[in-house]
């Protein structure tokens, strides 16, 4: 769905059937991230640090803020990434912790045992390059390389205690890049959670897969098959077991929420546009299944944020109001969003 510049803010909501909390986002290549009640007022707000802007953030349990922070518009550079850092920002604004790696891109997270899973770009040697398969001929990147996935578990004291690698782990002969995407960048880690038990449930976005991982091994315990999500984002088990992921449909111009039975691979719920075309964003956008029920989505390329019903009924939708420069046009662009409860820890007694 596409956005008049001239609305934004709330647009409607349903107050007896809406979810009540407060959701956190953040403009693409923003300055502050942004905590917002139900009727769309900024409750609270965390700004960017001088000379960076704002990619994605999630709130911790002890009220802290997780976010990261990049250099520039394009969150991959020349080899593979310009993130400029991970922090911890408490209520106040003041960093606790930080990890610093300029091919970190997209996602990170808080581990049970207090230590941050980040995704980091890793540039292929010339003869493990030259074996993946797959792609658009001649789409390297202007290098020539190829870059691949690592998943790094640092410590609090900035220490990596794990590493998990993409081109160690995975199947060169069936995990291939599709013919129209190019091959530039391989796997493209856009969203980790980790699982009950430890394991991780990772999307990667050029192959349209989402997969588990093994943490204890390093091997692929699951796999979703190919022709089910096309350019898939923000991946998250729910209670049941099922999976709710954000399956972009860039191959079909059209988007979609779907919750996914693992075991079998069949669909249980979805949410699509009316008409289906109304609905789409080709990148970035997420979503979150609420306590109620309710399925909080984020149509990421219009900076839409909306709740519906398990009968995908609309009953609360808000629009990003903040218009900022991205690789020079005008854009409300959202990568994820989350929402809160009042009386859940991330907030209690704090607003």
């Amino acid at each position: 769905m596409g956005y008049s510049m001239f609305v934004s803010g709330l647009t409607h909501v349903d107050e007896k059937r809406v979810w009540p909390g407060f959701m956190l986002y953040t403009p693409l290549s923003g300055s502050s991230y942004q905590l917002v009640d139900m009727r769309g007022n900024v409750v609270h707000e965390w700004a960017a640090p001088e000379g960076l802007i704002t990619f994605y953030g999630t709130l911790l349990e002890n009220g802290n803020l997780l976010a990261k922070f990049i250099s520039g518009a394009e969150l991959y550079g020349e080899q593979g990434g310009n993130a400029a850092v991970t922090q911890e920002i408490d209520w106040d604004g003041n960093v606790v912790w930080e990890y610093l790696d300029t091919l970190t891109h997209h996602d990170h997270v808080r581990l049970a045992n207090g230590n941050t899973i980040v995704s980091v770009s890793d540039v292929l040697d010339p003869d493990s390059a030259s074996k993946i398969q797959g792609g658009t001929p001649n789409t390297e990147a202007n290098d020539g390389t190829i870059r691949g996935e690592r998943l790094k578990e640092i410590s609090p004291e900035g220490e990596v205690v794990w590493e998990w690698r993409g081109y160690d782990s995975l199947d060169l002969s069936s995990d291939v890049i599709p013919p129209a995407r190019p091959r530039g960048v391989w796997l493209h880690c856009n969203a980790v959670e980790e699982l009950p038990g430890g394991d991780l449930l990772v999307s990667f976005n050029t192959l349209s897969r989402l997969m588990i991982i093994d943490k204890s091994t390093g091997n692929i315990k699951w796999r979703l098959d190919r022709d089910i999500t096309a350019s898939q984002h923000n991946p998250t088990m729910l209670a049941n077991g099922n999976i709710l992921v954000f399956d972009n449909g860039a191959s079909r111009n059209q988007s979609r929420v779907i919750e996914i039975v693992p075991e079998t691979q069949e669909i249980a719920w979805e949410y699509t546009g009316a008409p289906p075309d109304s609905f789409y964003s080709f990148n970035i956008s997420g979503a979150q299944r609420l306590p109620n029920g309710n399925t909080l989505i984020c149509e990421g390329r219009s900076g839409r944020m909306f709740e519906v019903t398990q009968e995908h009924e609309i009953v609360w939708e808000f629009i990003n109001p903040l218009v900022v420069s991205r690789l020079g046009l005008p854009s409300r662009q959202v990568f994820r969003a989350y929402k809160y409860s009042s009386d859940s820890p991330e907030i209690k007694n704090r607003v």
